[in-house]
């Protein structure tokens, strides 16, 4: 073979391992393996009493917190190999309904409810075979599912599907615009950034109705100046979902980063279950937190609260 014909497939086999990189469903015969594809390592958040909270695949920082009801959270105050520690933090008195109507967008209508996805590739093992597919990941169909539950419920939802891949440092910055342009457009009264974790299945498992179901974690940016706003919103809803559907809402995580949240007083990040879930168990738990969504800001225009 002539030196300029095996240049030309080696950088035949040099694309083909690379596209497989996206695309080989390695990860259906390994789910540890799936944990390394995704490029994460998964942290432990323990109490001093030695209880694990939750485990993520997110990055974890010294000053994170972690709430596991609206009034009783933990902070981070060590990182030792895969662990977080937890030292539990003053309890805090709930924000009352005056001061959640002050926090909330005032030119909004309940009515409207945004959903995007900042990591638009990522999917579910179990159900696409592989951990990630650009443009078209499975936490896509979460979203329009969690938007048809909405819709069904009296809410008007907008479900904006544009990809923001690669799943890199860079994609915030790509669906800031789309958060803007929905802002923008649509002066929604909540915007959710909807995710799956890359995290043990036990670490986002619960059953309600005897059924299993993908527990959904908020995520707040304390690096965002304006973060207590987008605190009031979420803390009502893990207050109303302890009523409606307890386990469903597993928590709140503080993290380092603000994830656009400094455009809207209404914009959270959900995590919903985790790659090695099947992609039912999250649109499960996206149906039910629809109704968390509605017993929690009515759906007509007006506020509910409990």
């Amino acid at each position: 073979m002539a030196k300029r014909d095996c240049q030309a497939l080696i950088m035949v086999l040099g694309l083909v391992l690379f596209l497989s990189f996206f695309h080989t469903p390695l990860s259906r015969y390994n789910p540890f393996l799936a944990d390394k594809v995704e490029g994460r390592v998964v942290t432990r958040l323990i109490t001093e009493d030695g209880e694990e909270l939750w485990a993520t695949g997110r990055p974890v920082f010294l000053g994170d917190q972690y709430w596991v009801n609206p009034d009783k959270g933990y902070e981070v105050f060590r990182i030792r190999d895969n662990t977080a520690l937890l030292r539990l933090l003053q309890e805090v008195k709930e924000t009352t309904a005056d001061e959640q109507k002050e926090s909330l967008p005032l030119a909004a209508t309940a009515r409207k409810i945004a959903i995007f996805h900042t990591h638009s590739a990522e999917s579910f093992v179990p159900t696409q075979g592989t951990h990630s597919v650009w443009g078209r990941g499975g936490i896509i169909r979460v979203g329009a599912v969690f938007a048809k539950t909405l819709e069904d419920l009296g809410f008007r939802a907008i479900h904006d599907r544009t990809p923001h891949d690669p799943h890199d440092a860079g994609a915030y910055g790509r669906s800031r615009r789309t958060a803007s342009a929905l802002i923008r457009d649509h002066q929604p009264y909540a915007l959710f950034d909807v995710h799956r974790d890359a995290a043990p299945v036990r670490a986002y498992l619960t059953q309600i109705d005897g059924v299993d179901t993908a527990q959904i974690v908020i995520v707040i940016g304390r690096g965002n100046p304006m973060n207590s706003n987008n605190r009031v919103l979420a803390r009502r809803l893990l207050a109303v979902g302890e009523g409606v559907h307890p386990t469903l809402v597993r928590g709140i995580f503080m993290g380092r980063g603000s994830y656009n949240q400094d455009l809207d007083p209404g914009m959270l990040l959900l995590e919903v279950g985790t790659h090695l879930m099947d992609q039912a168990l999250a649109e499960r738990g996206v149906t039910l937190f629809a109704e968390v969504l509605a017993a929690t800001v009515g759906t007509a225009g007006r506020s509910i609260t409990p």
